[in-house]
Protein backbone atom coordinates (compact mmCIF):
# COMPACT_ATOMS: atom_id res chain seq x y z
CA UNK A 1 0.00 0.00 0.00
CA UNK A 2 1.27 3.74 -0.68
CA UNK A 3 -0.19 6.34 1.55
CA UNK A 4 2.04 9.59 1.24
CA UNK A 5 2.55 11.56 3.83
CA UNK A 6 3.82 15.12 2.76
CA UNK A 7 5.98 17.67 4.37
CA UNK A 8 5.69 19.92 6.82
CA UNK A 9 3.51 17.52 8.20
CA UNK A 10 4.09 14.38 10.39
CA UNK A 11 1.90 11.34 11.49
CA UNK A 12 -0.80 11.96 14.92
CA UNK A 13 0.69 8.66 15.90
CA UNK A 14 3.18 10.57 17.97
CA UNK A 15 3.40 8.40 21.51
CA UNK A 16 6.58 7.34 21.74
CA UNK A 17 6.80 3.47 20.54
CA UNK A 18 3.73 3.65 17.96
CA UNK A 19 6.00 6.11 16.08
CA UNK A 20 9.22 4.44 16.83
CA UNK A 21 7.37 1.23 15.15
CA UNK A 22 6.38 3.15 12.41
CA UNK A 23 9.66 4.26 11.72
CA UNK A 24 10.55 1.16 11.68
CA UNK A 25 8.37 -0.02 9.32
CA UNK A 26 8.47 2.64 7.01
CA UNK A 27 10.76 3.54 3.88
CA UNK A 28 11.63 6.44 1.83
CA UNK A 29 9.19 6.05 -0.99
CA UNK A 30 9.15 8.44 -4.26
CA UNK A 31 6.93 11.59 -3.15
CA UNK A 32 6.74 10.41 0.29
CA UNK A 33 6.51 7.94 2.72
CA UNK A 34 5.51 3.67 1.89
CA UNK A 35 3.65 2.21 5.36
CA UNK A 36 3.96 -1.52 5.17
CA UNK A 37 0.08 -3.37 6.66
CA UNK A 38 2.22 -5.28 9.12
CA UNK A 39 3.09 -2.05 11.20
CA UNK A 40 -0.23 -0.67 10.65
CA UNK A 41 -1.97 -3.79 12.01
CA UNK A 42 0.05 -3.46 15.28
CA UNK A 43 -0.71 -0.47 15.54
CA UNK A 44 -4.54 -0.86 15.90
CA UNK A 45 -4.18 -3.28 18.60
CA UNK A 46 -2.79 -0.77 20.49
CA UNK A 47 -4.77 1.74 22.93
CA UNK A 48 -6.62 4.76 20.31
CA UNK A 49 -5.26 7.49 22.61
CA UNK A 50 -4.23 9.88 20.14
CA UNK A 51 -2.11 12.83 20.85
CA UNK A 52 -5.09 15.48 21.73
CA UNK A 53 -5.54 12.96 24.35
CA UNK A 54 -8.63 11.66 22.13
CA UNK A 55 -8.82 8.10 19.32
CA UNK A 56 -5.99 8.39 17.06
CA UNK A 57 -7.56 9.63 13.82
CA UNK A 58 -7.65 7.34 10.60
CA UNK A 59 -9.14 7.71 7.20
CA UNK A 60 -9.54 5.39 4.45
CA UNK A 61 -7.49 7.07 1.06
CA UNK A 62 -7.80 5.06 -2.49
CA UNK A 63 -5.36 2.24 -2.01
CA UNK A 64 -4.98 1.92 1.79
CA UNK A 65 -4.88 3.25 5.06
CA UNK A 66 -3.83 6.89 6.18
CA UNK A 67 -3.68 7.81 9.17
CA UNK A 68 -4.21 11.50 9.50
CA UNK A 69 -1.26 14.26 9.88
CA UNK A 70 -0.94 16.86 12.04
CA UNK A 71 0.98 20.01 11.60
CA UNK A 72 4.67 19.87 13.40
CA UNK A 73 5.18 20.98 16.89
CA UNK A 74 1.59 19.68 17.79
CA UNK A 75 3.12 18.45 21.10
CA UNK A 76 0.49 16.08 23.01
CA UNK A 77 -0.98 17.19 26.53
CA UNK A 78 0.19 14.83 29.00
CA UNK A 79 -2.53 15.23 31.45
CA UNK A 80 -5.23 14.48 28.76
CA UNK A 81 -3.36 11.23 27.51
CA UNK A 82 -3.07 9.81 31.19
CA UNK A 83 -6.89 10.93 31.07
CA UNK A 84 -7.58 9.04 28.04
CA UNK A 85 -5.66 6.54 29.15
CA UNK A 86 -7.28 5.88 31.77
CA UNK A 87 -10.83 5.88 30.43
CA UNK A 88 -9.56 3.25 28.29
CA UNK A 89 -8.58 1.04 30.82
CA UNK A 90 -12.51 1.65 32.27
CA UNK A 91 -13.88 1.02 28.89
CA UNK A 92 -12.07 -2.27 28.47
CA UNK A 93 -13.79 -3.62 31.32
CA UNK A 94 -17.09 -2.33 31.26
CA UNK A 95 -17.19 -3.74 27.77
CA UNK A 96 -14.59 -6.87 28.49
CA UNK A 97 -12.86 -5.69 25.56
CA UNK A 98 -9.24 -6.00 26.62
CA UNK A 99 -7.02 -3.40 25.29
CA UNK A 100 -2.68 -3.68 24.60
CA UNK A 101 -0.60 -2.87 27.38
CA UNK A 102 -0.48 0.75 27.43
CA UNK A 103 3.23 1.00 27.52
CA UNK A 104 3.83 0.15 23.52
CA UNK A 105 1.62 3.28 22.79
CA UNK A 106 3.54 5.41 26.21
CA UNK A 107 6.86 3.69 26.21
CA UNK A 108 7.96 6.99 28.12
CA UNK A 109 5.13 6.10 30.94
CA UNK A 110 6.77 6.58 34.23
CA UNK A 111 5.52 5.08 37.66
CA UNK A 112 4.16 8.35 38.87
CA UNK A 113 2.33 8.42 36.20
CA UNK A 114 0.60 5.20 35.83
CA UNK A 115 -0.71 5.73 39.57
CA UNK A 116 -2.49 8.37 38.47
CA UNK A 117 -3.85 6.60 36.16
CA UNK A 118 -5.25 4.38 38.19
CA UNK A 119 -6.46 7.16 40.36
CA UNK A 120 -8.28 8.13 37.37
CA UNK A 121 -9.57 5.15 36.44
CA UNK A 122 -11.14 4.79 40.09
CA UNK A 123 -12.75 8.38 39.57
CA UNK A 124 -14.04 7.53 36.84
CA UNK A 125 -15.66 4.15 37.90
CA UNK A 126 -17.39 6.54 40.66
CA UNK A 127 -17.17 3.47 43.31
CA UNK A 128 -15.93 4.52 46.63
CA UNK A 129 -12.75 2.77 47.95
CA UNK A 130 -12.56 0.65 50.99
CA UNK A 131 -8.88 -0.52 51.31
CA UNK A 132 -6.10 -1.86 49.10
CA UNK A 133 -4.54 -4.82 47.33
CA UNK A 134 -0.68 -5.70 47.41
CA UNK A 135 1.17 -6.87 44.16
CA UNK A 136 4.16 -8.25 43.00
CA UNK A 137 5.13 -9.06 47.15
CA UNK A 138 6.68 -11.92 46.07
CA UNK A 139 10.55 -11.48 45.36
CA UNK A 140 10.75 -14.36 42.76
CA UNK A 141 7.90 -12.65 40.63
CA UNK A 142 9.35 -9.12 40.87
CA UNK A 143 12.65 -11.19 39.90
CA UNK A 144 10.49 -12.74 36.67
CA UNK A 145 8.75 -9.20 35.99
CA UNK A 146 12.35 -7.06 35.86
CA UNK A 147 10.61 -4.46 38.93
CA UNK A 148 12.30 -3.78 41.92
CA UNK A 149 9.35 -3.43 44.72
CA UNK A 150 5.78 -4.04 45.40
CA UNK A 151 3.00 -2.22 44.08
CA UNK A 152 -0.62 -1.49 45.19
CA UNK A 153 -3.87 -0.77 44.06
CA UNK A 154 -7.40 0.16 45.56
CA UNK A 155 -10.15 -2.22 46.46
CA UNK A 156 -13.64 -1.05 45.24
CA UNK A 157 -17.03 -1.38 47.18
CA UNK A 158 -18.88 -3.97 45.31
CA UNK A 159 -15.75 -5.79 44.69
CA UNK A 160 -15.87 -8.86 47.55
CA UNK A 161 -17.92 -11.52 46.73
CA UNK A 162 -19.81 -13.75 49.86
CA UNK A 163 -18.29 -16.80 50.02
CA UNK A 164 -21.70 -18.49 49.63
CA UNK A 165 -22.20 -16.52 46.30
CA UNK A 166 -21.00 -17.41 43.39
CA UNK A 167 -18.74 -15.23 41.08
CA UNK A 168 -19.94 -14.11 37.71
CA UNK A 169 -17.42 -15.29 35.10
CA UNK A 170 -20.04 -13.05 32.80
CA UNK A 171 -18.59 -9.57 34.82
CA UNK A 172 -14.81 -10.32 34.20
CA UNK A 173 -12.40 -11.53 31.19
CA UNK A 174 -9.84 -13.69 31.94
CA UNK A 175 -9.79 -14.26 36.34
CA UNK A 176 -6.94 -15.51 38.13
CA UNK A 177 -6.97 -16.67 41.73
CA UNK A 178 -4.55 -16.81 45.03
CA UNK A 179 -4.85 -17.07 48.21
CA UNK A 180 -3.47 -14.12 50.55
CA UNK A 181 -3.62 -12.87 54.36
CA UNK A 182 -5.78 -9.85 54.27
CA UNK A 183 -6.03 -7.33 57.35
CA UNK A 184 -8.59 -5.47 58.66
CA UNK A 185 -7.36 -1.98 60.53
CA UNK A 186 -8.11 -0.83 64.29
CA UNK A 187 -6.62 2.34 63.72
CA UNK A 188 -4.97 4.70 61.18
CA UNK A 189 -1.77 4.31 59.59
CA UNK A 190 0.63 7.04 58.18
CA UNK A 191 4.16 6.87 57.11
CA UNK A 192 6.91 7.58 56.73
CA UNK A 193 9.25 5.62 58.78
CA UNK A 194 6.31 2.60 59.75
CA UNK A 195 8.09 -0.57 60.84
CA UNK A 196 6.59 -3.43 61.76
CA UNK A 197 5.58 -3.33 64.98
CA UNK A 198 3.65 0.00 64.32
CA UNK A 199 2.04 -1.69 61.55
CA UNK A 200 0.69 -4.62 63.62
CA UNK A 201 -0.65 -2.83 65.99
CA UNK A 202 -2.84 -1.06 63.79
CA UNK A 203 -4.47 -4.16 63.34
CA UNK A 204 -8.12 -4.86 64.61
CA UNK A 205 -8.38 -8.30 62.69
CA UNK A 206 -6.61 -11.28 60.19
CA UNK A 207 -8.74 -13.10 57.44
CA UNK A 208 -7.53 -15.77 54.55
CA UNK A 209 -8.64 -14.77 51.33
CA UNK A 210 -8.81 -15.26 47.40
CA UNK A 211 -8.06 -12.82 45.32
CA UNK A 212 -9.85 -12.94 41.70
CA UNK A 213 -7.79 -10.54 39.58
CA UNK A 214 -8.55 -10.14 36.58
CA UNK A 215 -5.92 -7.96 33.70
CA UNK A 216 -7.72 -5.34 31.30
CA UNK A 217 -4.99 -6.13 28.84
CA UNK A 218 -4.93 -8.60 26.52
CA UNK A 219 -2.93 -10.88 28.48
CA UNK A 220 -0.37 -11.47 31.71
CA UNK A 221 1.81 -9.91 29.87
CA UNK A 222 3.16 -6.94 30.65
CA UNK A 223 5.43 -4.03 32.09
CA UNK A 224 5.19 -2.44 36.19
CA UNK A 225 3.62 0.80 35.23
CA UNK A 226 1.09 -1.37 32.77
CA UNK A 227 0.05 -3.24 36.09
CA UNK A 228 0.15 -0.30 38.15
CA UNK A 229 -2.20 1.73 35.91
CA UNK A 230 -4.54 -0.85 35.71
CA UNK A 231 -5.20 -0.80 38.99
CA UNK A 232 -2.59 -3.58 39.98
CA UNK A 233 -4.95 -5.89 38.42
CA UNK A 234 -7.74 -5.81 41.14
CA UNK A 235 -11.44 -6.99 40.15
CA UNK A 236 -13.20 -9.82 43.09
CA UNK A 237 -11.78 -10.67 46.28
CA UNK A 238 -13.49 -13.51 49.23
CA UNK A 239 -12.82 -13.61 52.70
CA UNK A 240 -12.99 -16.02 55.06
CA UNK A 241 -14.07 -15.64 58.60
CA UNK A 242 -12.74 -12.69 61.18
CA UNK A 243 -9.88 -13.80 63.37
CA UNK A 244 -8.67 -11.06 66.55
CA UNK A 245 -5.16 -9.93 65.88
CA UNK A 246 -4.05 -11.28 69.30
CA UNK A 247 -5.46 -14.86 68.19
CA UNK A 248 -2.90 -15.09 65.73
CA UNK A 249 0.72 -16.67 66.05
CA UNK A 250 3.45 -15.57 63.50
CA UNK A 251 2.26 -14.96 60.34
CA UNK A 252 5.34 -15.40 58.33
CA UNK A 253 5.27 -18.53 59.33
CA UNK A 254 1.39 -19.88 58.46
CA UNK A 255 1.40 -22.41 55.78
CA UNK A 256 -1.54 -22.20 52.61
CA UNK A 257 -2.90 -25.23 50.59
CA UNK A 258 -4.01 -23.57 48.33
CA UNK A 259 -7.12 -25.90 46.05
CA UNK A 260 -9.12 -26.49 42.86
CA UNK A 261 -11.69 -28.52 42.86
CA UNK A 262 -10.84 -30.54 45.52
CA UNK A 263 -7.13 -30.91 44.60
CA UNK A 264 -3.95 -29.37 45.94
CA UNK A 265 -2.55 -27.41 43.29
CA UNK A 266 -0.02 -25.02 45.51
CA UNK A 267 1.47 -24.78 48.87
CA UNK A 268 2.65 -21.02 50.52
CA UNK A 269 3.37 -19.91 53.54
CA UNK A 270 2.94 -16.29 55.04
CA UNK A 271 6.52 -15.10 54.50
CA UNK A 272 5.97 -15.23 50.54
CA UNK A 273 4.89 -12.03 50.66
CA UNK A 274 7.74 -9.85 51.43
CA UNK A 275 8.70 -12.12 54.43
CA UNK A 276 5.76 -11.07 56.38
CA UNK A 277 2.47 -10.13 55.68
CA UNK A 278 2.70 -7.44 58.17
CA UNK A 279 6.07 -6.12 56.32
CA UNK A 280 3.87 -5.39 53.37
CA UNK A 281 1.56 -3.74 55.24
CA UNK A 282 4.31 -1.33 56.81
CA UNK A 283 5.91 -1.03 53.36
CA UNK A 284 2.05 0.06 51.79
CA UNK A 285 1.76 2.81 54.61
CA UNK A 286 5.35 3.83 53.67
CA UNK A 287 4.17 3.85 50.09
CA UNK A 288 1.22 5.75 49.97
CA UNK A 289 3.30 8.95 51.84
CA UNK A 290 4.50 9.65 48.07
CA UNK A 291 0.76 10.51 47.02
CA UNK A 292 0.42 12.43 50.49
CA UNK A 293 -2.34 9.55 51.79
CA UNK A 294 -2.31 6.64 54.20
CA UNK A 295 -4.53 3.84 55.67
CA UNK A 296 -7.86 4.58 58.18
CA UNK A 297 -9.20 2.42 60.33
CA UNK A 298 -11.78 0.10 59.13
CA UNK A 299 -9.95 -0.60 55.64
CA UNK A 300 -9.04 -4.37 54.28
CA UNK A 301 -5.53 -4.69 53.10
CA UNK A 302 -4.48 -7.84 51.47
CA UNK A 303 -1.48 -8.19 51.45
CA UNK A 304 0.11 -10.06 48.10
CA UNK A 305 -0.69 -13.72 46.30
CA UNK A 306 1.25 -16.29 48.45
CA UNK A 307 1.24 -18.93 45.23
CA UNK A 308 1.06 -18.46 41.59
CA UNK A 309 -2.42 -17.23 40.65
CA UNK A 310 -4.62 -19.81 38.91
CA UNK A 311 -7.09 -19.64 36.34
CA UNK A 312 -10.44 -19.51 36.42
CA UNK A 313 -13.51 -21.65 34.27
CA UNK A 314 -17.34 -22.07 34.55
CA UNK A 315 -18.26 -24.71 37.25
CA UNK A 316 -14.64 -24.54 39.21
CA UNK A 317 -14.39 -24.29 42.81
CA UNK A 318 -10.70 -22.79 44.72
CA UNK A 319 -10.56 -23.33 48.56
CA UNK A 320 -7.59 -21.88 50.36
CA UNK A 321 -6.81 -23.47 53.82
CA UNK A 322 -4.88 -21.48 56.14
CA UNK A 323 -3.38 -23.06 59.19
CA UNK A 324 -4.61 -21.07 62.32
CA UNK A 325 -7.05 -18.80 60.34
CA UNK A 326 -9.34 -21.41 58.68
CA UNK A 327 -10.25 -21.65 55.17
CA UNK A 328 -11.66 -19.80 52.31
CA UNK A 329 -13.83 -20.83 49.32
CA UNK A 330 -14.81 -19.41 46.22
CA UNK A 331 -17.39 -20.61 43.89
CA UNK A 332 -17.32 -19.85 40.10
Amino acid sequence: MKCLLKPPHHLTIRLGKCRVRYRENYQEGQGGNRFDQAAFQTFRRMPHIGCDGGAVRRQVCANGVEMTSTPPGNKPDRQRLLQAAAEALVNAEKVRQPIAPLSLSMPDLNESEAYEIARRRTAAIGKTSIGYKLGYTSAAMRAQMGVTEPNYGVLLAGSEVPQNETVSLGELIHPLLEPEITFLMGRDLAGPEIGREEAWRAVAAVMGSLEIVDTRYESYKFSAVDNISDNSSAARFVLGDRIERNDTGDLGNVPVRFEKDGTQIEVGKGSDAMGDPVLALAWLANKLVECGSGIRAGELIMTGGLTKAHPAEAGSQFTARFEGIGAVTAQF
